[in-house]
């Protein structure tokens, strides 16, 4: 409570004052503390490149990979928060711990290269292909375009670096379960890909240079994650496809039906989870239904085709043309006799007796 009030005086008991001054001092420490950091930030990322004795365009690549790579643990922890439900404001922080960590040293780290950009005159011939000097902007100070068309390059490569790192490979070739999410989060992440262009046309070729390697550590990472998450959700589907075949001999088939739902949302190409479906739906006359999840299932495993659906097929024509099912079992039993008829020998007076009624009827 001392810290906090007054001690001297008829003012004592009530809260201290904030001095302008105190609160200047403590701007210019920060100021001089964020200048210290960024200039030993620069100061390594010019060790780094000297003792490799490559080019700054790869340095400031490798760079920015390693330093998005080291947050790892972190990101780590933010995603397994977002797995559990808040209990306090510790679970909430945890849920936006890499963020806390990841945009100050991304702003930081910004700050050293473009300060070095303008600072170190090697930079001026670090670059590769169409970027050779690393000092340059897309965009100059009177708004002109000092690198032509290709100066737009760069700031594209690195929009379509971020908005890759924000969609799994597999999820964007189809072949996987949608990530969490919604489309709001996707919206999002398209209007991050526009900023992240527009910032790279104002900004250094060598500070675009540390970006892209930041975004492909995020690249490896989103994937990692979400082959991670597959993984337990196929587990969770499963978990679920067991427990929905116990409830289903205990009687308690709505619930049954929850379960296989359920199964089918985590994991789509569960066969099981479908098949079983089909046959709670088909239980309770919804043939409909149980046909939409075997033809699911025949998309998944062309197998299930000759395994379930023709059978299921073949039952509903019987049931609604039983005229038509007896006839088919007729031709079925005069081509077995045909068939019999064919293998058993026959002697001399069989075979001319029948050849003299085919006479006749031709006859006839």
């Amino acid at each position: 409570r001392d810290r906090h009030v007054a001690r001297t005086g008829p003012e004592m008991g009530r809260p201290a004052e904030s001095d302008p001054s105190d609160v200047a001092s403590a701007g210019t420490d920060l100021l001089r503390g964020w200048r210290e950091a960024r200039d030993a930030f620069g100061g390594a990322l010019a060790e780094a490149r000297a003792r490799s004795g490559c080019s700054w365009w790869s340095c400031l690549l490798a760079c920015g990979f390693v330093a998005r790579m080291a947050l790892w643990p972190i990101a780590t922890v933010q995603r397994k928060a977002w797995k559990r439900p808040t209990k306090g404001w510790k679970d909430v922080g945890k849920r936006y711990c890499h963020v806390a960590v990841h945009v100050p040293v991304l702003g930081l780290a910004s700050s050293a290269v473009r300060n070095l950009a303008r600072l170190e005159p090697s930079m001026a011939q670090g670059g590769a292909l169409w970027f050779q000097d690393l000092t340059q902007n897309t965009l100059g100070s009177a708004w002109n375009m000092p690198m032509g068309a290709w100066g737009t390059l760069m700031p594209l490569c690195a929009a379509m670096a971020y908005k890759a790192s924000t969609v799994p490979w597999k999820h964007a070739q189809g072949n996987a379960a949608p990530a969490h999410g919604s489309d709001m989060r996707a919206l999002l992440a398209d209007w991050t890909a526009l900023g992240v262009f527009l910032a790279s046309c104002i900004a250094p070729h060598a500070t675009v240079c540390y970006w892209m390697g930041n975004h492909a550590a995020a690249n490896v990472q989103t994937n990692v994650f979400a082959h991670k998450d597959a993984e337990e959700m196929k587990m969770e589907a499963l978990k679920s496809i067991v427990l929905g075949a116990k409830t289903a001999t205990q009687g308690n088939v709505k619930h049954a039906e929850a379960l296989f739902e359920r199964a089918t949302k985590l994991d789509s190409n569960q066969v099981h989870a479908w098949i079983a479906k089909a046959s709670l739906a088909h239980q309770r006359g919804d043939n409909a239904e149980a046909e939409r999840c075997l033809r699911t299932a025949v998309t998944i495993d062309p197998r299930v085709h000759a395994a379930f659906l023709e059978p299921f097929l073949r039952e509903q024509r019987d049931s609604t043309n039983p005229e038509g099912g007896r006839e088919s079992e007729l031709n079925e039993e005069v081509a077995q006799k045909i068939e019999r008829e064919i293998h058993e020998p026959k002697d001399d007076d069989t075979q001319a007796s029948e050849n003299d009624q085919a006479q006749t009827k031709h006859k006839s």
